[in-house]
């Protein structure tokens, strides 16, 4: 990629658009796919221009949601079975991948930290921390 010294305009709703469609924010993150293009190719950014564009507060700690290949099946049915007949499975619904704020608290859980040291962003709006 060209350095340039022009600016680039980056949209907030943009990048949290595309790391919750399963965009990564650059070429060599795990999971990154081609056939979406990662924030690094979408902005032309070096990979240094990417990590400075998430030390922003209001983008710091975004992470790309990865859909989850798992399903869980239910394998218990309700009716009587016909002897001889091998039992339907029926999908219930897929596994979702962890929400931004499930992985901070998995990531503040590693790195010895707490959520309720600092409160839910929700409860920061709001002017109101744990103790």
């Amino acid at each position: 990629m060209a350095e340039t010294t022009e600016p680039v305009e980056v949209s907030i709703s943009d990048i949290q658009n595309w790391l919750d469609k399963g965009v990564t924010r650059c070429i060599d993150d795990p999971g990154y796919r081609a056939d979406l293009e990662s924030i690094q190719e979408k902005y032309s950014l070096t990979k240094t221009e990417v990590k400075a564009l998430f030390q922003d507060e209001r983008l710091k700690g975004l992470r790309t949601n990865r859909a989850s290949r798992i399903i869980i099946i239910e394998d218990k049915v309700d009716s009587e079975p016909v002897a001889g007949a091998i039992p339907s499975r029926r999908v219930t619904q897929p596994i979702e991948a962890p929400t931004q704020e499930e992985d901070r608290y998995e990531n503040d859980q590693d790195s010895g930290s707490s959520v309720t040291d600092q409160g839910t962003p929700e409860m920061e709006e709001a002017g109101e921390h744990l103790s």
